[in-house]
């Protein structure tokens, strides 16, 4: 029989089932470290939409029935599926993650304005993560452009002065 003509009840286990589970040639599959929307889609047949709809609780998903609604938040809870962070946002004007730059974590400037600012996004309710470029020219350049792709709401360098020729070796 043909993969086309399988009923549905017995294909083969989705990538979000695959989990470890052995291959034919008795090879370990890779763990798959999340499980997407699409993943639930494909292992309940049913439309990323109809998840999305019944995982938010959407006015549309009353209109399916309760077993289909079941089912989904079933399989969530079995794959423990997290919506992604960015997929959440998407309708927003950003992110509520901020970016900070820094030269280096351990001197003094950098924890004095990091305890004023840490106060603040816990208050709003930001998540905030931070990295440093000890004074590295290529790292410098580079992480200003990787901050952006990562789609904070906003994202500030610190800059002090460098006192020495010291300078971070890795």
């Amino acid at each position: 029989m043909t993969k086309k003509n399988k009923p549905k009840s017995t294909r083969s286990a989705s990538k979000a089932e695959a989990g470890l589970s052995k291959l034919r040639d008795n090879s370990v599959a890779p763990v798959k470290t999340r499980t997407s929307l699409k993943d639930l889609a494909e292992y309940l047949g049913l439309s990323q939409t109809t998840i999305s709809f019944v995982l938010n609780d959407a006015p549309l998903a009353k209109n399916l029935t309760e077993e289909t609604r079941r089912r989904v938040h079933e399989a969530a809870r079995k794959f423990n599926y997290r919506p992604s962070y960015f997929a959440l946002n998407l309708n927003k004007r950003g992110s509520d993650s901020v970016g900070v730059i820094a030269p280096d974590h351990s001197e003094g400037y950098f924890t004095k304005v990091m305890a004023g600012a840490e106060r603040y996004f816990v208050q709003k309710k930001f998540m905030y993560f931070t990295t440093c470029h000890y004074w590295q020219p290529e790292l410098i350049q580079e992480y200003p452009r990787m901050l952006l792709s990562r789609g904070p709401k906003v994202f500030f360098c610190l800059i002090q002065m460098q006192t020495s020729n010291r300078r971070f070796r890795s």
